[in-house]
């Protein structure tokens, strides 16, 4: 089951749009304090930051690392408005 969610956070709208799987439903789940964060359904307004989490297997990065967590993940830029996090092995 594919699923979205809209949040507001610091006046940050964000699209989380989440693929299908099991996973999709543990990760894209929002109980407890998170649930604060989640606007209606309804919601419609642009979002200010897109977030797309897909689940299989990853391919090798390719661009340019652009942040490093310094212990479990990276962040790479593939394009100029794309980004991939890829955990450490």
């Amino acid at each position: 089951m594919a699923s979205d969610a809209f949040l507001r956070i610091a006046e940050i709208t964000i699209a989380l749009h989440c693929g299908s799987g099991i996973d999709a439903e543990r990760v894209c789940r929002f109980d407890g304090p998170a649930r604060r964060f989640l606007l209606p359904a309804s919601h419609t307004a642009p979002a200010d930051v897109t977030i797309d989490v897909r689940f299989g297997e990853l391919e090798p990065a390719e661009g340019e690392p652009v942040f490093d967590s310094g212990s479990v993940w990276t962040l790479f830029r593939e394009s100029s408005s794309e980004f991939l996090g890829v955990p450490r092995s």
